[in-house]
C-alpha cells in the first residue's frame, strides 16, 4: 500500500482507511490507548501545515479533502496517500486558512459561510464532488423555513 511508506503500523482494508489523527503534540502514552481501545481504530499522531490541531485545517469525505492553502503540495501528497482520496488546499470565507470552521459537508451536500467567495465555493464543489441539485436546495429551503414558522 503507497500510504505505508508514511504510516507502516496503520491497519488498511479495501474499503477504508480506519485511523484517527490526534495533534502530534499529544505524548500521552495513557489517552492513545484509551481512544484506540474505545474507538476500535489506530490513532496517528499527526499535524498539518505546521497546525497541531488537524481538524481545523483540513476537511475529509469520502470523496474529497479541502485543506488550507498553506498546506505544501508534498504534504498534500502525504495526505492523499493515507487517505486514499483526493486532496486540495483552498481557502473559505475570503481567504480563511481553518477551512474546518467555514464548511459542513457529507457526500452528498455541503454548506460554506457566507463570506465565502464563488472561487472558493466553486473549489469545495469539485473536490468533494457536489452537483447542483435545485430539488434538494428546495426541500432545505422550506424545511429551514418551516422550522421558524
Amino acid at each position: 500500500m503507497p500510504f505505508q511508506k508514511f504510516y507502516p503500523g496503520i491497519q488498511y482494508n479495501q474499503f477504508q482507511y480506519i485511523f484517527i489523527f490526534i495533534n502530534e503534540n499529544l505524548n500521552s502514552k495513557k489517552i492513545i490507548p484509551v481512544l484506540s481501545n474505545a474507538l476500535g481504530v489506530e490513532v496517528v499522531r499527526h499535524a498539518v501545515g505546521g497546525v497541531g490541531l488537524v481538524g481545523s485545517l483540513m476537511k475529509v469525505t469520502n470523496k474529497g479533502c479541502l485543506v488550507g492553502s498553506n498546506v505544501s503540495r508534498e504534504e498534500q501528497e502525504e495526505l492523499a496517500s493515507l487517505l486514499g482520496v483526493p486532496v486540495c488546499s483552498g481557502t473559505v470565507n475570503k481567504g480563511g486558512q481553518l477551512v474546518s470552521g467555514g464548511i459542513l459537508v457529507n457526500d452528498f451536500v455541503g454548506f460554506v459561510g457566507r463570506d465565502c467567495s464563488n472561487t472558493e465555493i466553486g473549489v469545495v464543489q469539485a473536490i468533494f464532488g457536489l452537483q447542483m441539485n435545485q430539488n434538494a436546495v428546495d426541500d432545505m429551503r422550506k424545511a429551514f423555513q418551516d422550522g421558524f414558522l
